[in-house]
């Protein structure tokens, strides 16, 4: 489930920015939103949709969950198997325990993706594992969640977490590779009404975006100068 209109660039309903503060590598501190130490070149967001997709240094793509991955309408129970997964759309999801991942919902509300470990109620949490190698990440839900990177040997790259009841959005962006991300909700379920990525973009894209830089750079000296005489 995701709405748009209310967060920051759509995530939402009547929210607004969050944003306090932006430290220089990116960790946000906020009233009820935390990130926790992240490495150098990486940038978490809270609440603010429109500064994760600046940020990105590729396209967004969103799996809303409002589809099944065999592309019919989703309803409230339908089980989410790894080979019935959204896979074809950019990552695969997983539980961290059985008995596995649903989704929930109604065509009211929206649909999420759920994992639940009852009747154990052991802790559990959604694992997202990108089809390619990824430089952004990002969730929307419903509830308390925390939203962690990862890189292709299982270490942390960065992690940002708001506990709070509502509608929000959590984001990472990092210039190293990202294998996987997780939703934790910290008790026996995780939701994600929705999740965000971007792929690595490729040495060519990022050359031209550089190119292209210099060149407005160069414009505005040559325009600059024109003024001047």
């Amino acid at each position: 489930m995701f709405r748009c209109g209310g967060l920051t660039g759509g995530a939402g309903r009547g929210l607004g920015r969050l944003l306090v503060v932006c430290a220089l590598l990116g960790t946000l501190v906020l009233a009820v939103g935390s990130a926790a130490p992240a490495r150098a070149g990486v940038l978490t967001f809270v609440d603010d949709y429109d500064g994760f997709v600046a940020g990105a240094p590729a396209e967004v793509r969103v799996i809303d969950f409002e589809t099944l991955p065999d592309g019919s309408p989703s309803y409230a129970g339908a089980v989410i198997t790894p080979d019935f997964n959204y896979t074809h759309l950019g990552a695969t999801f997983y539980p961290r325990r059985d008995p596995g991942l649903y989704i929930y919902g109604n065509v009211v509300t929206g649909f999420e993706l759920v994992a639940d470990s009852y009747p154990s109620f052991e802790r559990n949490w959604i694992i997202g594992n990108l089809v390619s190698p990824g430089s952004a990440v990002g969730t929307y839900f419903g509830s308390n969640a925390t939203l962690s990177a990862y890189d292709v040997n299982g270490a942390l790259i960065a992690s940002v977490t708001h506990w709070e009841s509502g509608e929000h959005f959590l984001g990472i962006v990092s210039d190293g590779p990202i294998a996987y991300a997780t939703v934790d909700s910290g008790g026996a379920f995780a939701l994600s009404g929705a999740f965000f990525f971007a792929d690595v973009p490729e040495p060519r894209t990022v050359l031209l975006v550089v190119i292209g830089g210099i060149a407005a750079v160069k414009r505005r000296r040559a325009g600059t100068a024109r003024s001047i005489r």
